[in-house]
């Protein structure tokens, strides 16, 4: 938890001005990869993966898994000339092509059952004789074909951190059912009304911080949702979140949730019960102009599948900062430097995770090692690290403030 209680923030019309005033544009959010509008079909197409390695399938991937006449005269050919057979032509050739792409893909299948290395060709061993762009294949999908028990994989017996014990040269596409992915990728906008007393008012701003685990179609999973109040520091919603899927692993090493801890909430009801549910529980504190804030906010936001017009990203800024300083950098890198661009230079070097800013500029130590991600300490250090823009660089009268790249200061 926190070092120490939270420090409440004045509640003045001037600091609220100056917090609306760090609100990224629409413009600026999605050119930063933030969802503002529901995903077209060419996005959700994007969210395909592979069942095996959990990659997502990039559109050359998708093109080769769906093979044309030209990709399977190609594969023929790269198969015929590791055998020294000439390549097949006359009228049956089309239908030889195809034939001969499915033995590579059973030669593959057989080669990966037998736990060995796959040539990019027909999936034996010792096959040294394929040309470059197979080999390069070789390593496309890689992945463990066990499951993990007791921190160990099945297949291999190691670690769940080793790497992967078996490869194969095309991904194997997740099936979906139909409408899934849409399901799963359908963001939603904060309502006008979260469902609450109309006579009680959502806050002004709040920070908010998510821990994620992976589930075992590769995706970022919600586990544990925080929001904190901007002003009065107060926790106004933390729990765990049952996932609505079947899950990998708890990213434990990062958000210091076990299986057992989620089990035992779930056991004990002391938790919330899918992404849906951990939304609408947000909902009941934010309202549609409700600012948040957070510190890669993204992620967040993504994993809750919520699209909000007010938002406030630490990181963002961080960003901003470190590309003006870098502008104000001699492009020799043998000229001396002055002082000032000394300091720029110090500035260009920030590092920008959450950890090592709230040490740079509120000198408190969050994310300590081994002790896994505290999702209320999160929250808490971004909401500080804004308002600690907001006095020494956002507010106008601020004698520090230095113009940002889009106009805004910084």
């Amino acid at each position: 938890m926190a070092e120490s209680a939270p420090q409440p923030i004045e509640q003045s019309p001037a600091h609220i001005r100056h917090l609306q005033s760090a609100v990224f544009s629409p413009a600026i959010l999605r050119r930063k990869g933030y969802i503002i509008d529901p995903l077209t079909k060419d996005e959700l197409e994007r969210k395909k993966r592979c069942s095996r390695c959990s990659k997502a399938l990039s559109k050359k991937d998708k093109e080769e898994l769906a093979p044309t006449k030209k990709h399977l005269k190609k594969a023929k050919e790269v198969g015929d000339k590791s055998r020294g057979v000439d390549v097949a032509t006359g009228p049956r050739g089309g239908q030889a092509l195809q034939r001969n792409f499915s033995l590579l893909r059973v030669d593959n299948a057989e080669g990966e059952a037998n736990g060995g290395p796959l040539s990019p060709v027909n999936g034996r061993e010792g096959d040294k004789e394929g040309n470059k762009a197979g080999r390069e294949q070789l390593k496309r999908c890689r992945f463990h074909s066990g499951v993990v028990q007791a921190k160990l994989w099945t297949c291999c017996k190691k670690h769940v951190s080793a790497a992967p014990c078996c490869q194969d040269d095309n991904h194997l596409p997740i099936q979906y059912a139909p409408g899934e992915i849409e399901a799963n990728w359908l963001f939603h906008r904060t309502p006008q009304s979260g469902g609450r007393n109309p006579q009680q008012s959502f806050a002004i701003a709040v920070a908010i911080d998510c821990e994620m685990g992976v589930s075992d179609s590769g995706e970022s999973e919600l586990i544990r949702a925080t929001v904190v109040d901007y002003f009065s520091g107060a926790v106004l919603l933390d729990s765990l979140v049952f996932p609505d899927v079947k899950m990998k692993h708890y990213n434990t090493r990062f958000s210091g949730i076990t299986r057992q801890d989620m089990n035992e909430a779930r056991r004990r009801r002391t938790c919330i019960f899918g992404r849906s549910s951990a939304r609408k529980a947000i909902w009941r504190c934010v309202g549609p102009r409700t600012i948040i804030i957070g510190h890669g906010l993204n992620s967040d936001l993504l994993s809750l599948r919520w699209i909000h017009p007010f938002v406030v990203d630490t990181m963002l800024i961080e960003e901003e900062i470190v590309h003006a300083a870098k502008a104000g950098l001699p492009e020799d890198p043998d000229q001396e430097l002055n002082e000032k661009q000394k300091r720029l230079l110090e500035i260009s070097k920030t590092p920008l995770s959450l950890k090592s800013l709230a040490l740079l500029r509120l000198k408190r130590h969050i994310q300590l090692k081994g002790q896994g991600h505290d999702s209320v300490d999160d929250a808490l250090a971004a909401r500080d690290l804004l308002h600690w823009h907001l006095v020494h660089r956002i507010a106008p009268e601020s004698s520090s403030s230095v113009p940002s790249t889009d106009g805004r200061t910084v």
